[in-house]
């Protein structure tokens, strides 16, 4: 079968699923199906044209505002009537649309790196068969995330390709569908493969790392004796101590990912680079312009203050806690990234300097356990650990393996709605952390209780430990990919 005709067959899956939660799945209840922000994002929709308006939008929800107009149009195209129930209908239709798009993007993706047959299936449930896509943004519709999700996608395949002008716009939409996606398209789209000759240092990145690690884990140590708690993350503050070595730890694998650097005297392929420069200068001034015409002077919802106390206030209430949600919230494909982390180190090195920032950014934005701020870099880090597996001889208890996980981990099979428990308007954390919240928010690492904590991270511990003993520890390699070993030093665009 050609490979097109797969891409299509992924996009009917991606399609299927979506149209089954729709027609038989649940759908929160909370706020007549709107949810907690999502009652703002329906508000948005109803009352679009007006965020034209000078000073009239909130800051922080300004930069969530493209899907919303995309729904506020669309039914007014077809003549919809503005009203709640519609709204909440046309974003669970955008999100399976954007689903399915997002698969077929996958499918080009998989393409161009030549990833083989199996393992672009084994890409497909990495992506779509996990608790974010298949369960929790079809059950909480009213939300960017799928958004999101689908610009992170379109930058890996749009920065692969070697695009700049749809980069460029790709990235003025990202810039109002979720907060970050201005700084990282800008890193991918200033930072393309060949701009900059960079080269490996790893003893100037291991010193580098350790004071990047040291002083981060300095800073959590002070939140935690300060007892900062954040909402909805409650400390095991008996073994706290354990947390802030487990995140010390996990900042020194930072070591592998940033021993790339600029080559010095610097080597700049200059028509590339000031051609990209260019192009994310009149992204970032037009994104600037459109952010402070249309925001009030409302002070900001999320401080930088408040949010970095935030993270690394999570970061150490759980040893390891921020990794067993990421494990919960994008299925067993977070296992796989541990366990060939080299390799997947390697590849990014090899599409560029700008892979390499936007990957170190998502490593530090990990430490929260809130696993949804990582859903536009979330297939950056899939699409690298598929192109790592893809270099390996897998056997087929490995694909049996994940493909189950996956399934199970989605949830799909759970239900929500039980005891009526979603109707109620219950705001005390104390509650959310006892069942049956913990139905939901058992799966949202930040509200993830103690029992669900321990159980989860057993079952993260098992599972890894299968597929490295089970799987991968005594297969060779393959093949070894021949562009992604750097050399010091390295042209970039000869990798």
């Amino acid at each position: 079968m050609e490979p097109r005709k797969h891409n299509w067959i992924m996009a009917g899956c991606a399609l299927a699923i979506g149209l089954s939660s729709l027609l038989f799945g649940e759908k929160i209840l909370i706020n007549d199906g709107a949810g907690y922000d999502g009652v703002v994002y329906c508000n948005i929709v109803e009352k679009f044209p007006f965020i034209y308006h000078r000073g009239v939008t909130d800051p922080y929800y300004a930069q969530r505002i493209a899907p919303c107009g995309i729904v506020h149009y669309g039914m007014r195209l077809l003549g919809v009537p503005l009203e709640k129930p519609n709204i909440l209908i046309a974003f669970d239709v955008l999100n399976i649309v954007l689903l399915a798009c997002s698969a077929l993007l996958w499918g080009r993706i998989a393409d161009h790196l030549k990833i083989e047959y199996l393992n672009k299936w084994l890409g497909f449930f990495a992506l779509f068969v996990n608790f974010c896509n298949a369960k929790f943004n079809l059950f909480y519709p009213a939300l960017t995330d799928v958004s999101a999700f689908a610009l992170g996608l379109a930058f890996v395949f749009l920065y692969l390709t070697g695009s700049t002008w749809r980069l460029a716009l790709a990235t003025l939409v990202s810039a109002f569908a979720w907060p970050v996606g201005m700084l990282v398209g800008l890193s991918l789209l200033v930072f393309p493969k060949g701009a900059v000759t960079v080269q490996s240092r790893p003893r100037m990145s291991w010193i580098v790392t350790v004071l990047l690690a040291t002083t981060v884990t300095v800073f959590a140590y002070v939140v935690a004796i300060r007892g900062y708690v954040p909402v909805g993350a409650p400390p095991m503050n008996d073994v706290w101590l354990l947390s802030v070595a487990v995140l010390f730890g996990y900042l020194l694998v930072l070591a592998s990912l940033i021993d790339t650097w600029p080559a010095i005297p610097l080597k700049v392929n200059w028509r590339l680079f000031i051609k990209r420069v260019l192009a994310g200068s009149l992204v970032f001034g037009i994104t600037l312009g459109a952010l402070a015409y249309m925001s009030n002077s409302a002070p900001p919802r999320n401080t930088l203050s408040m949010f970095l106390k935030a993270n690394l206030a999570m970061a150490v209430a759980k040893p390891g806690g921020f990794l067993v949600a990421h494990f919960v919230y994008f299925g067993p494909i977070a296992c796989l990234l541990l366990l060939c982390w080299k390799d997947v180190v390697r590849h990014l090195q090899a599409w560029g300097l700008g892979a390499v920032i936007a990957a170190a950014a998502g490593v530090l934005l990990a430490l929260s356990s809130e696993s949804r701020q990582l859903i536009m870099l979330f297939p950056l880090f899939a699409v690298a650990a598929i192109a790592a597996l893809n270099e390996r001889r897998l056997p087929a208890s490995f694909y049996v393996l994940f493909v189950a996980s996956s399934v199970l981990l989605s949830k799909v099979w759970l239900l929500i709605n039980v005891d009526g428990w979603i109707n109620s308007q219950v705001m005390s954390v104390e509650e959310y952390l006892k069942f049956p919240w913990q139905r939901l928010f058992g799966s949202i690492g930040y509200l993830m209780s103690a029992e669900m904590y321990l159980l989860q991270a057993l079952f993260f511990v098992l599972l890894t430990g299968a597929f490295y003993f089970g799987c991968i520890r005594r297969r060779a390699v393959a093949t070894q990919p021949h562009e992604v070993r750097l050399a010091s030093p390295v042209q970039a665009g000869d990798l």
